[in-house]
């Protein structure tokens, strides 16, 4: 019988911050605690780890005397790393399952697995809608369920051979989940002009190259309009993005993502 179970039959509700807490709880307890106990938790994991963070948590690995051998400090945890916040919880995940899967080895696929199952049941398990979906090791942010599919996902993959392209759509994603909206119009912009660059095989900008993208993809002039609207709201602004009077609108930005995502995969089809 799950707690989520339990607070819908007695009618007690919960809000999305003590969620999340208590979200942080259910993973540090099934998921950090039994790969601190695993043959993961080794030194060459906590330097990866500093090395994708970009911190200095290297420094709790010590060596002994008088062999010599290295060892990780007893007062360096998993959650200690994730700082107890949400966002970075969820960006510890990420990086646990990126390091399992680069490992090509049997027992690090397995833990992989059991950390694919264990985040998917967790999520599922909360009292309210997280806000979020993992799939293939990373957090999506949920908007309509339909486009989240379509336009979020599938969109990915359709980026494959577009590696720069991918990153910078990730970005997005990821700056849309921490509710960076302003680093959110930027990365679809430059997304959408690095594919247009690799389409048409130059490293003019965006507005430069519509006009010829419109006629290698053989659309209609409708297209062009799409393109310049897309292209003058993100330089618009960019132009008054310093300004307090200026900030973007979240609505307004979730849809850019999904219009970023809508252009990508017709690009990349008749491209």
């Amino acid at each position: 019988m799950s707690l989520k179970d339990f607070y819908r039959r007695f009618g007690i509700e919960i809000n999305s911050k003590e969620a999340m807490e208590k979200f942080i709880v259910r993973v540090d307890v099934s998921i950090f605690k039994p790969i601190e106990k695993s043959l993961i938790w080794r030194p060459d994991f906590i330097r990866w780890l500093s090395m994708k963070l970009g911190e200095r948590w290297h420094q709790y690995i010590g060596r002994t005397i008088p062999k010599n051998e290295e060892y990780i400090a007893s007062d360096l945890t998993l959650l200690r790393i994730s700082g107890g916040k949400f966002l970075r919880c969820l960006h510890i995940l990420e990086l646990i399952y990126e390091y399992l899967k680069i490992q090509h080895n049997s027992y690090a696929e397995k833990k992989a697995e059991d950390l694919d199952r264990k985040v998917q049941e967790l999520i599922a398990e909360s009292e309210v809608n997280l806000g979020i979906r993992w799939k293939k090791g990373k957090f999506y942010p949920l908007g309509v369920k339909y486009l989240d599919r379509k336009l979020i996902e599938d969109v990915l993959d359709w980026l494959n051979n577009f590696p720069n392209e991918k990153k910078d759509f990730e970005n997005a994603l990821k700056a849309y989940m921490e509710k960076r909206y302003n680093d959110v119009i930027i990365e679809c912009y430059n997304c959408v002009e690095g594919i247009t660059r690799k389409i048409l095989g130059n490293r003019r900008v965006l507005e430069n190259n519509k006009i010829d993208l419109i006629k290698k993809l053989n659309l209609s002039q409708q297209w062009c309009s799409f393109l310049s609207d897309f292209i003058n709201y993100a330089n618009e602004f960019k132009r008054h993005a310093s300004e307090k009077r200026h900030k973007a609108d979240p609505d307004e930005v979730e849809a850019y993502l999904y219009l970023t995502g809508l252009i990508t995969r017709l690009c990349i089809q008749r491209g």
